[in-house]
């Protein structure tokens, strides 16, 4: 009787502390002057870090978000979340210099995904990406004789197309373009163009068959 009676107050719990994060986070937002769509829910923590202009942040109808989303932009960052997306949890966004992050509709992106952009990236329709995947659009300069800590950045923008499925643990470095319809096999370091509807497995990414 008591363990019945602890189930269902946690239920309850569980659901009241939904529903709180959801109006909690549509204020938030607002009150940062974030622009979102209709029937936007958040089940969880949002962190922005506004070092640009909050209005260059803008989400989405019906976008779903299950908590601990990073948004983060500098100097003139934007990042543009379409309709019908859905985040898990552990998402990090950020957009620095001039860099637009341009994610389209019906993306899904799983737990533990973290965005770095110094320059352009977008992902393209009905894309999905599995758990622990990173995309980064900027790396550091390796010049012999200058601590790692003081090399420049270099940028390349990124483009994945539509219908792209990432298995886990996927890592695309800068200047790179994934066409659509591809697959990456999980763990996969992409650092070269994939085609349009091709397999690509490994470190770095090969082609190794197409979609059929």
């Amino acid at each position: 009787m008591i363990k019945m009676t602890v189930k269902i107050f946690l239920n309850v719990f569980k659901k009241f502390n939904t529903l709180f994060y959801i109006f909690y986070n549509r204020i938030y937002l607002w009150s940062n002057n974030i622009r979102f769509g209709k029937n936007m829910r958040i089940t969880g923590s949002v962190t922005l870090i506004i070092r640009g202009k909050s209005e260059n942040i803008t989400v989405g109808n019906d976008f779903t978000c299950l908590g601990e989303l990073v948004l983060n932009n500098r100097e003139n960052g934007k990042i543009i979340i379409g309709d019908n997306v859905f985040f898990d949890k552990n998402v990090e966004i950020c957009a620095a210099r001039d860099a637009t992050v341009a994610i389209a509709g019906k993306v899904t992106i799983c737990p533990r995904f973290i965005l770095n952009a110094g320059t352009d990236v977008s992902i393209g329709e009905s894309t999905v990406i599995a758990a622990n995947c990173n995309i980064n659009a900027s790396e550091r300069q390796r010049v012999i004789g200058i601590e790692m800590i003081r090399q420049e950045y270099l940028h390349a923008p990124i483009s994945i197309g539509s219908d792209v499925w990432f298995g886990v643990g996927v890592s695309v470095l800068k200047g790179v373009k994934i066409g659509d319809g591809a697959i990456i096999g999980s763990n996969a370091v992409v650092a070269s163009d994939i085609d349009d509807n091709a397999v690509a497995v490994g470190v770095p990414a090969k082609t190794v068959k197409f979609r059929e």
